[in-house]
Formats: structure tokens, sequence, C-alpha cells
């Protein structure tokens, strides 16, 4: 009886194939919600590739299962820089395209999610990174019940209610001269940061924010920090009511 050698995959292929789904699930769901002569379908596909693997690439590290393919996704995009878009004319409406895109077909699943789409962000250096983060507090903000973001997990709440008041409501006040925008731009965007703050909190169970132990986090802006205060100390003086 003859026996054969049958050559195992290599973990590098292995994350190939995965990549290529990625793609795939990508393809199929931006032509399903697209007109098939939609000239930014085949941008939208490629930039979206690149957001997965980045995404796979992420997880691999957590998992534990991490290929050299990996390595060099990450060694690539250098995970905490700008995600790095070759050869692309990154367009606001692309942008937009995509995050109406990713918000409504899955919602923001996890942190890594949100963070993978705000680095796409900042990869174009061209475009104003405020006005494109506050784009997706917006479309955040529209979901009315909140059911697609951020999942029910309170860190992943905190992500994003903290990046946008770190990033988009600088101090001091008043602001500087040389600032990008002007007061009644900061002024709005607060506005924004504290409407998702009073409906997004209420949803975070009292346990949880002590679990996380956010007021002694010293990356937690202080105008949130506030917030979470308030909510212990309202929820602690409903418990004395008792």
């Amino acid at each position: 009886m003859t026996s054969y050698y049958i050559p195992q995959p290599k973990p590098e292929a292995k994350s190939r194939v995965r990549d290529e789904s990625a793609a795939k699930l990508f393809r199929r769901a931006t032509l399903e919600s697209l007109r098939p002569d939609d000239e930014l379908t085949d941008q939208m596909i490629r930039v979206g590739t690149k957001i997965y693997r980045l995404h796979s690439a992420i997880t691999a590290t957590q998992s534990g299962f991490f290929s050299r393919n990996h390595e060099a996704i990450l060694q690539k995009n250098r995970i905490g820089q700008p995600f790095i878009v070759d050869d692309m004319n990154v367009t606001e409406d692309l942008f937009d395209r995509i995050v109406s895109w990713f918000y409504s077909a899955r919602g923001f699943a996890s942190a890594d999610d949100f963070k993978a789409l705000i680095a796409l962000y900042k990869a174009a250096s061209d475009l104003d990174v405020d006005v494109l983060l506050l784009r997706i507090l917006e479309v955040v903000a529209a979901d009315e019940n909140g059911s697609k973001f951020p999942g029910g997990d309170a860190e992943n709440i905190l992500e994003l209610l903290n990046l946008a008041y770190k990033e988009l409501c600088p101090r001091p006040e008043p602001y500087p001269d040389d600032f990008p925008h002007t007061k009644s731009f900061y002024s709005s965007i607060i506005n924004l940061c504290d409407r998702l703050c009073d409906r997004f909190l209420k949803t975070i169970p009292v346990s949880a924010l002590i679990d996380l132990e956010v007021l002694d986090d010293d990356d937690i802006d202080w105008r949130l920090r506030a917030y979470l205060r308030e909510r212990l100390d309202d929820a602690t003086i409903l418990v004395k009511d008792r």
C-alpha cells in the first residue's frame, strides 16, 4: 500500500485564507447594500479588507494564535499609530459610507472595531480628523435605543465616551486662537458628548462601574470622571432612601 505525504498548511496560509474569507464577506455585504454601478464599491472593499486584516491580527495576539503573517500586518500598521492606507484617494464620502455600513450591518461589537475605524480615519491626513470622529459620534447618537453600540459592554461604552471627550473636547478653556475650530464648534461637540453620557451611562450597572475602578484611572477624562462620580453618588442616595 502506497502512502503519500500530505503537506499541512502553514499558519500563514491559514491566516491568508481567513483574511480572504473576510474580504469576500465584506464584498458580498457591500455589493448588496450598494448600486452595481457605484464607483466607490471597489475602494470600499479594499479599505474594508484592510480593516478586517488589522482586526484579525489584533485578535490573533489576544487568542495566542499568532503567525508571521499577523506580525507583518502589525509591523506595517504599527498598532497605536495612524492606520496606513497605501495609494488610495481617501475621501469624506468614502469614510461616511464605510462607517454607515459598518454600523448598520453589525454595529461596533467591540472596542477593537471602534479603534480600527478611528485609526482608518486618522490615516486621511488631508481630512479634518475632528470632524470625522464627530461624524462617528453622530451615527451612534442616531441609534435611538442604543442597540448596536457598544454591545452592552461597560468598557466599550467608556471607550467611546472617553475618546470623544479627550479627542474632541480639548482643554483649557477659553480655547487658544490657533485652535482649528470655533468655540461654537467645540460647544456643540461637548453638548453631544454630554447627551451620550446621559444616555449610555444609565445603561451601565453601578456594580460594573465600581468593578472597573474608573474613578481612580488617570486615563479617564476629567469630565467623564465627573459624570461617573455623579452617577455613583446618585446610586448611593437611592440605596440610602430605600
